[in-house]
């Protein structure tokens, strides 16, 4: 079991001034890690009506979450679990506690469990969900040998690897270090590694039965229970400086 908590790094240096005990880390970054990857299709119907479990309380306050401020018109989307080995900073997204808990299977597979913590009453976010946000029990294809990939590869198929992110809502951490953002920014984050083929179960019933928020049968409306994606074990993954939008 382990918990992880991110800091949101790419704000202004005026964010941190009266933090001394907090460093500023200036991008380029290098993250390694093993990172488990589910790519997935959202119709436009289904991107027009995101379930509450899109947004946690934090950023379903928030302007972006409103459709004054635009509108998500579906497309590809991602699922990423990444278990960091060498994590010094993380990037400017959404991200609260949560405590994971892994186990190993039997048969040779894992199953991962997500229990957040901004889903309570309690507005210190000191203690887990007593219910998963997201479960998936993960296992190789057998017979598929790894091969080396990279995200970046997906610019020759038409997807692009670009991720928007829009001004982040000042967090509650207690000495400061969650600031908030007031621009959106974009970057390029790329990840490479030698990767298997790996099968997803994604039910999320079980002892715990249905989600922390939401109560999703597969976690997200319509995506279904079973499916295929990747594995990259001590993959490194690397982002360089945002640009403003």
């Amino acid at each position: 079991m382990e918990a992880c908590c991110n800091v949101t790094m790419m704000s202004t240096a005026s964010s941190w001034s009266d933090q001394d005990d907090l460093a500023i880390a200036r991008p380029p970054w290098t993250l390694v890690g093993d990172f488990y990857i589910l790519y997935y299709w959202i119709p436009a119907s289904q991107a027009a009506n995101l379930p509450p479990v899109a947004f946690s309380p934090l950023e379903a306050a928030s302007g972006f979450a409103h459709d004054s401020s635009g509108r998500p018109l579906g497309g590809i989307g991602i699922i990423q679990i990444i278990r960091y080995h060498t994590s010094p900073v993380d990037w400017n997204i959404p991200k609260h506690l949560a405590k994971f808990e892994w186990e190993r299977n039997h048969d040779g597979s894992q199953t991962v469990k997500v229990f957040p913590h901004d889903t309570s009453a309690d507005s210190s976010e000191a203690n887990p969900s007593v219910r998963p946000l997201f479960r998936a029990t993960m296992k190789p294809v057998p017979y598929v040998p790894s091969f080396p990939f990279s995200t970046d590869w997906l610019k020759y198929v038409g997807i692009s690897s670009r991720a928007v992110h829009p001004p982040l809502p000042e967090g509650k951490g207690s000495p400061g270090e969650i600031p908030g953002t007031d621009c959106w920014r974009i970057c390029f984050p790329t990840i490479k590694g030698w990767t298997d083929f790996i099968t997803l179960d994604m039910a999320q019933g079980g002892e715990d039965q249905g989600a922390a928020a939401g109560d999703g049968e597969n976690f997200w409306p319509g995506l279904g229970r079973w499916h295929v994606g990747m594995r990259m074990k001590d993959a490194v993954m690397t982002l360089g400086p945002a640009e403003e939008i």
